[in-house]
């Protein structure tokens, strides 16, 4: 019989379920990286050239379009 409650309470252990402490709300976020500073930066500065150049009248000046892929992997070589 005691053997019996043993196993039980053994088992009865192994079936508790893991839950996730919950997030306060009100909790102050990370602070960002050095790398996500920099690359903000980047995005920003290109942003601002692209809105100079909608601005322009000039016809001869072009936006420079860029993938968001392509200049992540510029940003990333420019941080090294």
């Amino acid at each position: 019989v005691a053997e019996v409650a043993k196993l039980q309470a053994f088992l009865g252990k192994r079936k508790q379920k893991y839950q996730r402490k919950t997030k306060d709300k009100r909790a102050p976020k990370r602070a960002m990286s050095a790398y996500n500073v920099f690359v903000k930066e980047r995005f920003q500065s290109l942003s601002q050239k692209n809105e100079k150049a909608l601005k322009n009248s000039d016809v001869n000046l072009t936006l420079e379009r860029t993938q968001a892929k392509e200049t992540v992997e510029a940003s990333g070589q420019a941080w090294k």
